[in-house]
């Protein structure tokens, strides 16, 4: 995990697993779909989104001085 601009975690996860994020208690319908990536969480309003999607097998993430993103992926 990497604490990036805004406040926000940013997080990579996997190619070979497939995950539905969620509170506890919240269905399906309503979690977000997360296979292969880059995430992101705001720890205050507890918003999570896939902030860089369809990696194949995502390795880090890093922000420059300007706050721009920079991943890796295999």
């Amino acid at each position: 995990m990497q604490l990036g601009p805004r406040r926000r975690l940013y997080g990579t996860h996997g190619v070979f697993t497939s995950s539905l994020v969620g509170a506890p208690g919240t269905p399906d319908a309503q979690r977000v779909a997360l296979t292969a990536g880059v995430w992101r969480f705001q720890p205050k309003t507890h918003e999570f989104e896939v902030f860089a999607g369809r990696h194949v097998k995502s390795l880090g993430v890093d922000f420059d001085e300007h706050g721009q993103a920079i991943t890796t992926a295999a």
